[in-house]
Order: structure tokens, then sequence, then C-alpha cells
């Protein structure tokens, strides 16, 4: 194991592998600042943290390294601990053979009052095992700002797996990353935004086509989280099931039954959604299911449903079990396709805002049983 300790340290051109030892570790980064792993190749380990495992390091720069985990084993890239201001840039990451909890990249603050800020995770390939390519979160720290996670590409290469990206940040920035389910099933979600804040999710995308049909995984999950921007992204294909019952979507924001949440001032405009064919699923649901929680003053503007004519299938259904639902805006949305535009499930759902969507559905453009619904052709 290389372990690095000091200031402005290099591991440049390396190669590392465990040598038949299946307790040795790569390269280990303790309290360092400012050191450089570049162009190295790590392959079959089978212990520690990470294949590259950074602990209260600054200023890190891990670049254009192949990874390739042992079977069993850790995370490809793993920092936590007030490891700060690190780049993790055009590495290679084959995460398939890793243990069932390791991420291909992963940031977690980990303990109280210290955190992963300025994670800056860009022009990777990652290849996922059973958990995320991408995971940033507290994780018993600090939420991380700052985060940069940009033009990155994930595919699935098993069944049953997390999915491609979670975060749970704050003043943060995910754009231009790429997801592929490659036929396999995941159970979390292509794109998971949870306990975040004003956070812009731009032009990304998810390829899951059928792949997902025997589950009601959701492409996209925007849970307990305000002030979020998801913009001009595409997402083909997600879960199957009855939308008017329990199935996958497009996107869902929810409180997942968490008390006292927060799914507000989040904005949904000028994506494209692709309905897995033959299926009943729906491409946007916005659910408040917990005592004390507030979803209101979201708006979804300008976005392409494109569904099939599938019997059951849904544009959007806005659906408020407990807590607060008001002054939701659904304007200018192409609605093609589906079985029904737009189910206001039920009284408690207040203000909700329909105006000069573009319908062509095979049933009831707009169900509404809320209360001050306003509509408009």
């Amino acid at each position: 194991m290389v372990k690095l300790l000091g200031t402005t340290e290099f591991v440049e051109n390396c190669g590392f592998s465990p040598g038949g030892n299946s307790g040795a570790q790569a390269i280990f980064v303790d309290g360092a600042s400012n050191p450089n792993i570049e162009g190295n190749t790590i392959s079959g380990f089978e212990a520690g943290n990470g294949s590259i495992y950074l602990v209260g390091t600054s200023n890190a720069i891990v670049r254009n390294n192949r990874i390739t985990a042992g079977i069993g084993g850790p995370d490809g890239i793993f920092g936590e601990k007030n490891t700060i201001d690190t780049t993790v840039d055009g590495n290679y990451v084959d995460e398939s053979h890793g243990a069932p909890g390791a991420h291909a990249i992963g940031f977690h603050s980990t303990v109280a009052s210290e955190s992963v800020s300025g994670t800056k995770v860009v022009n990777n390939t990652i290849l996922a095992g059973n958990n995320f390519c991408v995971e940033i979160g507290p994780f018993g720290g600090l939420t991380p700002g700052r985060v940069i996670v940009g033009n990155n590409t994930c595919r699935l290469t098993k069944n049953g797996g997390s999915g491609g990206y979670s975060f749970s940040v704050s003043g943060s920035s995910i754009t231009g990353n790429t997801f592929d389910a490659n036929s396999f099933t995941a159970m979390i979600a292509a794109y998971e935004i949870v306990s975040s804040s004003n956070t812009s999710v731009v032009g990304n995308s998810a390829t899951i086509g059928q792949a997902w049909t025997s589950v009601d995984t959701a492409a996209v999950a925007i849970n307990q989280s305000n002030g979020i921007s998801f913009t001009g992204n595409t997402i083909n294909g997600w879960g199957g099931g009855n939308a008017l019952a329990a199935a996958g979507w497009g996107v869902i924001l929810t409180t997942a039954g968490v008390t006292n949440s927060i799914v507000s001032n989040n904005t949904v405009s000028g994506n494209v959604f692709v309905f897995p064919k033959g299926q009943g699923s729906g491409a946007i649901f916005q659910q408040c299911q917990a005592s004390g929680a507030v979803c209101s003053n979201n708006s979804y503007s300008g976005n392409v449903l494109v569904g099939d004519g599938t019997p059951n299938s849904l544009g959007f259904r806005l659906e408020n079990d407990t807590g607060t639902m008001q002054n939701t805006l659904i304007s200018g949305n192409s609605i093609t396709g589906t079985n029904y535009g737009v189910d206001v499930w039920n009284s408690t759902v207040d203000g909700t805002h329909i105006y000069y969507n573009l319908f062509s559905t095979t049933s009831a453009n707009v169900v509404d049983s809320g209360t001050r619904t306003t509509k408009a052709p």
C-alpha cells in the first residue's frame, strides 16, 4: 500500500495489484494536501474502504486512473471526513465485481461537523456493481455544498442494484451525465436527489427502455428536497405497473413518509419523458405523505411526455395523503399517447393551476378531485 501524508505528493503511472494478499490495499491518502494521483492502474483489490481512499484530505486530484475491483472488493474511489475540494476526473472505474455496498465513486462527510464540500466528479466512465456509480452526501456529517458532477457515464452490470447517481447536497450542479440500464434492473433510481436544496440537474439522460418493467422503480427520485431545478433532461423508460395504483415513474417528487419534509419550490421544465412501451405507468408523480410535510409551489412546464396509449398510463398525478400541497403549476406541457393527462388525486390537493397544455390522450385530459383547481385550454 502507498500512503500519502504530506503536501504536494504524487503517485503517477504506477501499477497496483494485491499480489495474492487478500488484505492488501492500494492507495491511502490521510490528512494530505494537494496530492496528485494520476495515470495509475489498480486491479484486483478485495480489502479496504477504497482502492483509492482519502481521509481529511484537501485539493486532491485523482485523474486518468484505471480501477477494477476484485471479487467483493471496496469502493473504487472513496473520500470522507473533511476531504474537501477533490477533483475526480477522467477515470475508468469497474465496480462490477465489488462488494454489495461498494460504490464506484463515493464521498461521505461521515462525522458530525465535517464535510466533503467542493467535490468535483467529471468525465469518468463507470461500470456499476450493486451500489451507485456516484454517491455524495452527509451520512452522519454535514450536507456537502459546491459539488459538481458532470459528463460522467454510468452503466449497470447487475440486476437489483441501487442505480446510477445519488446525491444529498446543497448549492450544487449535476450536468450532462448519462445512465444506461444495459438491460438490468435497479431498485432506487437512475438519479436520486435526496434531502437536497438549491441544486440544478440539467442536461442529463437515462436510457432504461423496457429493462425495469418488472419493478416499480422511478427513473428520477426527488426526495425531501427543495429548490431543485430539473431541466432539459431526457428520460427514456422507467419501471412498470399501473399509474392509478403502484407504478414506476419518470420522476417522482416525494416526502418518502418523513415527518416535516419540505418538497417545495422545485422546477421540472423542458424535459423529455418517453414511456416504457406497453406499460400503464406514469411520467410525473408528486406525493405528500407525512405529517407536517409541505409540498407546495412546485412548477412543471414545457415538458414533453410521449406515451403509447397503454391503459392506465398517466402524464401527471398529484396526491396529498398527509401534509400540505398547494399552488402546483402544470403549464405548457405536451402530453401525448397517455390514457389520462393530469390526475388531481384528492381534495386535499389545493389550488392547482393547469394552463395551456397540449393533450392527446385516449381518455380524459384532466381528472380533477382537487380543491380550487383552475384550468385553461
